[in-house]
C-alpha cells in the first residue's frame, strides 16, 4: 500500500505491506491493555516500522536521504519529522484493526 505524505514532506511517500506480519502482532498483542512505559512504546514504533515500510522516499529535517527504518541507524530515523512517522504509523494502525485479535478467531 502506498502512502501520499506530501501534506507533511514534498514528494515523500511510504510504501507498507499491505498485511500484517505475526512479527508485529505479536509484539503489539504482548503490550495491548496495559499502561507501556515509553522504552515499550517505542520498541513496538520500532518493530513497526522496521517491520511495515517497503520502501519510502523521505528525507530528515536537514534534507538529507534516509534509508529505509530496517537499514537506517536510530540516528537517522531520529531525524525524520515526527509528524510523518506518526501518520505512517497511525495508516499501519488502521490496518491492524481489520485484524481480529481473539484467540478463538481464525485468524488469531
Amino acid at each position: 500500500m502506498r502512502i501520499d505524505l506530501n501534506d507533511y514532506q514534498s514528494g515523500a511517500y511510504v510504501e507498507i505491506l499491505d498485511s500484517i506480519p505475526w512479527k508485529v502482532l505479536r509484539v503489539a498483542s504482548r503490550m495491548a491493555g496495559k499502561n507501556n512505559s515509553a522504552e515499550e512504546t517505542e520498541l513496538v514504533n520500532n518493530v513497526t516500522l522496521k517491520t511495515m515500510i517497503r520502501f519510502w522516499n523521505v528525507k530528515d529535517t536537514l534534507g538529507a536521504d534516509v534509508p529505509i527504518p530496517k537499514e537506517a541507524s536510530e540516528e537517522q530515523l531520529d531525524m525524520v519529522d515526527g509528524l510523518l512517522v506518526t501518520k505512517i504509523l497511525g495508516e499501519i494502525m488502521n490496518l491492524t484493526k481489520r485484524v481480529k485479535v481473539d484467540p478463538n478467531s481464525g485468524n488469531a
